[in-house]
C-alpha cells in the first residue's frame, strides 16, 4: 500500500493536491468521505483542484462539468465529448489514508 498521509492533516470539505510517482492528484474530503482522483478534467485536461464540490461530485471550474467523485463517470453532460476521471481506491488504516492500487 501506498501512504497518502494521516487523515488529520486533511480537512473537510478540501481539496489538497498530491504529486504520487509524478501523477497530480487530488485527495477530497467532503463530508468526512475520502475521495482519490486524477487532477484531470477528462473533457480538456485541465486540472480540477480549484473545482467545486458538490455532495458526491467534483465540478470542473473551467467548463462547469461535474464528475462523480465514486466512479468518475460525467454527471451532468453524458453526451459530450468527455471521458471520465481516473478514480482510486482508497484505504483508512491506523489513522492514515493510504492507496491499495495505484496504476499510472
Amino acid at each position: 500500500m501506498l501512504l497518502l498521509g494521516k487523515i488529520s492533516e486533511f480537512q473537510d470539505n478540501a481539496i489538497t493536491e498530491l504529486n504520487v510517482k509524478g501523477l497530480s492528484l487530488l485527495l477530497i474530503c467532503q463530508n468526512k468521505q475520502f475521495y482519490l482522483v486524477e487532477n484531470k478534467c477528462g473533457h480538456f485536461g485541465l486540472p480540477l483542484q480549484t473545482g467545486e464540490l458538490i455532495g458526491n461530485e467534483i465540478i470542473c471550474a473551467h467548463h462547469g462539468i461535474s464528475f462523480s467523485l465514486d466512479t468518475g463517470e460525467v454527471m451532468n453532460r453524458p453526451y459530450e465529448n468527455c471521458d471520465k476521471i481516473r478514480v482510486f481506491p482508497l484505504v483508512q488504516k491506523n489513522a492514515h489514508l493510504y492507496t491499495d492500487e495505484f496504476v499510472t
